[in-house]
């Protein structure tokens, strides 16, 4: 078993990676879509709201290529989904992003999807709304774990494509691949476990069954990809999908 990576030099790295790549992606589209909204108005309450009247355009579901047991949507390969399943599923046409207090808040109608933490003006906001717009359901393993950083060890994963194409920025940017043939899923002692390919470690976690779920979600695609984000107290908090 390879020795457990400096725990925190990997997240500080990999956010700060994440971040960079984003803003550099600002603007950039996913499969020729269109250029992006802009980021936000303002409600009378005076919380920034970004909302569902921006252009979009409908697609197919994208599929997997099951030769490779990876893809960017849909069931992305075969078999089984972690059981239970810790999901939200949601109407895509009712969500939207609200700000306050350095949190963008992806909700669908009065249901928080997810969070993104950062400032007004920051791109993230956007992507993880218009991630969440390409689906119907989200799903988390790790929700709930008792760790001080406790966002580190959240997995999210989204399910059922809406056939809504809204625009996301260059997978080349945001995204990292890996071969889901070769992942294992191994102890870091006190600081949990982790699912890697080799020494590229995909996702950290908090109990081996959280492991050997994000496995298993983890070996029906062939890349992860991230909205960046961070706490205040410095926790990465990534926003994942594939």
């Amino acid at each position: 078993m390879p020795p457990a990576p400096n725990l925190a030099a990997m997240r500080s790295r990999r956010t700060a990676l994440a971040a960079a790549v984003l803003a550099a992606a600002l603007g950039t589209t996913a499969c020729g879509s269109g250029s992006a909204p802009d980021l936000a108005t303002t409600d009378p309450g005076g919380v920034a709201v970004l909302g569902t009247d921006g252009a979009t355009e409908t697609a197919p579901p994208a599929t997997s290529d099951p030769g490779t047991g990876g893809g960017a949507s849909g069931d992305g390969g075969q078999g089984s989904w972690p059981s239970p399943e810790d999901c939200i599923s949601y109407d895509p046409n009712t969500v939207t992003a609200n700000y306050a207090a350095g949190v963008w808040s992806i909700r669908a109608a009065t249901t928080e999807l997810v969070r993104v933490f950062g400032g007004p003006d920051d791109p993230d906001g956007q992507h993880a709304l218009n991630l969440a717009k390409r689906y119907t359901k989200v799903c988390f393993i790790g929700r709930g774990n008792g760790r001080d950083d406790a966002t580190a060890y959240v997995f999210e994963y989204w399910r059922d494509p809406s056939g809504i194409s809204a625009p996301l920025p260059d997978p080349d940017d945001v995204c990292s691949s890996y071969d889901p043939t070769n992942l294992v899923h191994d102890s870091m002692g006190a600081s949990g476990w982790r699912v890697r390919d080799d020494d590229h470690v995909l996702q950290i976690f908090d109990t081996e069954q959280d492991a050997i779920g994000g496995k298993l979600v983890l070996g029906k695609y062939n890349r992860i990809c991230t909205v960046a984000s961070e706490t205040p107290e410095g926790d990465p908090a990534d926003i994942t999908y594939a």
